[in-house]
């Protein structure tokens, strides 16, 4: 896998139109994201230094917003340094309010410390006037926006197809755990009134209120540097494949790992745009659209994929256990075609692909049948140079996928063992999530 991330999945699967427009969509999500999350930043900053105003609000953020953009630029390696420091600040942040809930705070109005009453009155729905659970989806939905930064990594990573599926998993995982405790927990020790009116309740139930403050805060930074680093790169694989002339010069990178400068620039100026225009709450709904559209292509994409496969696989069948060396009738065409090739053209793409493979592996199949699960399983080297000569590739969970390049120039579709989270992956729920979004 190369670099690109949601860009380079996309358009190897339903081609670089769509894989561009896609991009474009996922793009102007994510620079709406980042003035979201400066924003939030600037006003509580203008509020923890006691400087009131819109303004100071906004020139806050924007000094965050900056700083964050100098870091992308200094590479990947700053990006990951700082990105641990920050979560390992969210980790402690989370603890001391998990800590603190078991704590007196009898003095605070609205804390009754944890109560099976209170948890029964926060159970049922409670919306405000001008309020539904679309209007709340909106507001809650650009924090679970992250999960694609693993993927627009790719350009950088030794090993995508091992590392972006772990890592994936794994922000999932602990993200949903943190959300989880940060409801039950507020749920169970808050009254429902404090809950509508204080935003700043948490920091009251936590044991040291500044340690949840800078939590909350680098939250926001990781978040931001996160985008920052995904858009631009999705923007330059855009640009580099041409697919919209205009944007051509935001392919040039800068250094050994290509860091995209003018990309960075251009997403840090719309950005700046909505900072200054918006705010959280007319921001909020905004990014909503445009992931939910990223993520319902990127599950048809998966779904297109698997049941391409499944058509190669009937395919290879019908000329399996055929030896094309052999002429099926008596008349030869030029180059050592036979009638039958004039028929189905796709015989002599197969005769040329396995005679190179041959030439070059000594192997006498370039994609392994739905039988052969088991030799792939037990001789890892084989398989490891069948892939290797076929090029790099985007594992699909269902055991195939789809090479970025192979002999010949030729695409195809090649089975892959499986991973321990391969179960989880299903095309019939990829396509019905791709419906639901």
């Amino acid at each position: 896998m190369e670099s690109g991330g949601i860009y380079f999945l996309i358009s190897h699967v339903l081609g670089s139109q769509v894989g561009g427009s896609v991009g474009l969509v996922y793009c102007f999500g994510q620079t709406v994201g980042i003035s979201l999350c400066v924003t939030g930043f600037g006003e509580s900053m203008a509020e923890l230094v006691s400087v009131p105003g819109m303004w100071a609000e906004k020139a806050m953020g924007c000094g965050a917003l900056l700083l964050l953009a100098l870091i992308n630029v200094a590479g990947v390696k700053w990006v990951i340094k700082v990105q641990f420091i920050l979560l390992l600040l969210v980790v402690l942040a989370a603890l001391d309010f998990l800590f603190g809930s078991f704590l007196d705070h009898s003095d605070e109005p609205g804390v009754t410390g944890w109560s099976a009453v209170t948890w029964t009155n926060n159970t049922s729905p409670g919306y405000t006037q001008g309020t539904s659970w679309f209007t709340v989806l909106g507001v809650f939905f650009p924090s679970v926006t992250g999960i694609m930064a693993g993927i627009n990594m790719s350009g950088d990573l030794r090993n995508p197809a091992r590392d972006i599926p772990v890592g994936t998993l794994s922000a999932l995982g602990l993200s949903t755990v943190l959300y989880l405790v940060f409801v039950v927990v507020l749920g169970a020790t808050v009254e429902r009134k404090v809950l509508l009116n204080d935003y700043m309740i948490t920091e009251k139930v936590s044991a040291l209120g500044g340690l949840l403050v800078a939590g909350l805060y680098t939250t926001t930074l990781s978040s931001t540097l996160a985008s920052l680093y995904g858009s631009p790169r999705v923007l330059q694989s855009i640009a580099a494949e041409n697919v919209v002339p205009i944007l051509s010069p935001l392919a040039k990178g800068k250094g050994p790992n290509k860091v995209p400068v003018l990309s960075l620039v251009v997403t840090v100026i719309v950005t700046l745009i909505f900072l200054l225009v918006g705010r959280i709450n007319t921001l909020a709904p905004i990014v909503t659209m445009p992931f939910l559209a990223t993520y319902a292509t990127i599950d048809y994409a998966y779904f297109a994929l698997a049941m391409t496969a499944d058509m190669q696989r009937a395919r290879e069948a019908r000329f399996r256990g055929q030896t094309f060396g052999t002429p099926t009738f008596d008349s030869r065409g030029a180059a050592g075609t036979t009638d039958l090739d004039h028929l189905f053209p796709e015989r002599i793409t197969h005769k040329k692909v396995i005679t190179k493979t041959a030439a070059s592996s000594g192997s006498s199949s370039l994609v392994s049948s739905p039988d052969d699960h088991s030799s792939i399983k037990s001789d890892t080297d084989h398989s490891t140079k069948e892939e290797e000569s076929i090029g790099s590739s985007i594992i699909t969970g269902e055991g195939v996928v789809q090479p970025t390049g192979s002999i010949g120039g030729m695409m195809g579709i090649s089975n892959k063992p499986s991973h321990w989270y391969s179960y989880l992956c299903n095309r019939w729920i990829s396509l019905a999530g791709a419906a639901d979004s």
